[in-house]
């Protein structure tokens, strides 16, 4: 019987480890409040270090905020290519529970250069963090 619980403890670490999971460090953000209808300028970048996961297997994406911000996925959009000053980048888009059961949006921008932001988007509140991935 000790066999087979230590058999089980093995088998479900080895699960654990294999399930995919990304890390992305952030190193800066910035905030923009408004609605549909308007909104603000941008606030000016400021230095983080946030750490971002996302579980591939489980479709939850976690900054690693004071609050520890989750979003559950609950559906993806499909990946487009777009054009801007920067160059040629990829985007994707989700659209996500958080933690409080309110709807919003997740966008990861992806440029040629490696270059990582990440858009979460409420009603009435858009932050962007600048990302690096880690590993």
């Amino acid at each position: 019987m000790k066999k087979l619980a230590t058999l089980l403890i093995l088998l479900t670490i080895a699960i654990a480890v294999n399930a995919e999971i990304i890390v992305f460090r952030a190193t800066n953000y910035a905030v923009q409040f408004g609605d549909d209808y308007e909104w603000k300028e941008w606030s000016d970048w400021k230095e983080t270090g946030l750490l971002i996961t996302v579980n591939i297997e489980d479709l939850i994406i976690t900054i690693d905020n004071q609050y520890e911000d989750k979003f559950y996925v609950r559906k993806a959009g499909d990946e487009e290519i777009r054009y801007d000053d920067d160059g040629r980048y990829k985007v994707q888009q989700y659209e996500v529970i958080d933690q409080d059961n309110v709807l919003c949006y997740i966008t990861w921008r992806t440029w040629d250069s490696e270059a990582i932001q990440l858009y979460v988007a409420y009603s009435n509140m858009r932050y962007v963090y600048q990302c690096k991935k880690i590993g």
